[in-house]
């Protein structure tokens, strides 16, 4: 399920939520849909008291931590076939105060913050400032992500609830954190008889390459000429570095001080 894919159709878990208006939580109570990966249904029928608090904090570690999610306060669900269900709309009172609630503690009950939560507010036109709140939390890369305020544990989306995590999964979140991804990239020119390739690394993940190096080995007819950097020593911010065989035709090229490729770069060596 990565990607943000939900089973609606071909829609990411973004679209999805945009897509949810009154008439689609009307229909979750009426088709008694199930809670799953990804979606999660919650009453608040004291506003943003202390139990609140902490399923919106166990909700903010547990989807980031997982697959990403969706959260609707204002439906109250209950167990089907062991599966909890959209059992009957209790509308959210004071509609307003419950959306600024949110945005405020968005940051305060989970760390780090996770980015890119969004809350919506659907009104229910038959109760003034009252309705229903449609909240996104996408997956995190920069995790793992904790809940606070008074949980200060790490939590997971397993099935329809969330459960806390054992400390070797902690850990392994850990190594999700965004990491490069470099990959040989070249470009060919030509003039007259002469046939120029210009050599270097392309970074095609969603984190900083630092000390990247490359290898490189032709040949005859072809020699491997370095990028200079202007003081024949360094080439575009690599250092030749020696390999067992250093000639002109197999050089090593590795990364000296600060040198990196960023997400999306592309750094020429030769």
């Amino acid at each position: 399920m990565r990607g943000n894919k939900v089973e609606e159709g071909s829609m990411n878990l973004k679209e999805y939520f945009d897509s949810i208006d009154l008439a689609v939580i009307h229909e979750f109570v009426s088709i008694r849909r199930q809670e799953d990966l990804h979606l999660d249904f919650k009453q608040a029928p004291n506003g943003m008291d202390s139990d609140t608090r902490k399923n919106f904090a166990k909700a903010l570690s547990g989807f980031a931590n997982s697959d990403g999610g969706i959260i609707v306060w204002g439906v109250s669900a209950r167990k089907v076939d062991d599966i909890d269900a959209a059992d009957s709309p209790i509308p959210v009172q004071q509609l307003s105060q419950f959306v600024s609630a949110l945005n405020s503690f968005t940051g305060q009950y989970v760390s780090p913050l996770v980015d890119g939560v969004e809350h919506r507010a659907i009104d229910e036109p038959s109760m003034p400032n009252s309705g229903y709140v449609v909240t996104l939390v996408p997956t995190s890369d920069l995790g793992p992500h904790m809940a606070k305020g008074g949980e200060d544990r790490y939590y997971k989306r397993s099935g329809d609830s969330f459960r806390r995590m054992e400390h070797y999964e902690v850990a392994d979140l850990f190594g999700r954190r965004p990491h490069a991804h470099l990959d040989l990239c070249w470009s060919a020119s030509y003039h007259d008889r002469r046939v120029n390739i210009e050599v270097g690394m392309a970074n095609s993940g969603r984190g900083l390459a630092r000390f990247p190096y490359i290898e490189l080995e032709v040949n005859q007819p072809y020699e491997i000429h370095p990028i200079s950097g202007g003081d024949n020593r360094t080439f575009n911010g690599l250092s030749i570095i020696k390999v067992p065989r250093v000639g002109s035709r197999h050089l090593g090229f590795g990364a000296s001080g600060g040198a990196v490729v960023y997400p999306g770069g592309l750094l020429l060596v030769a």
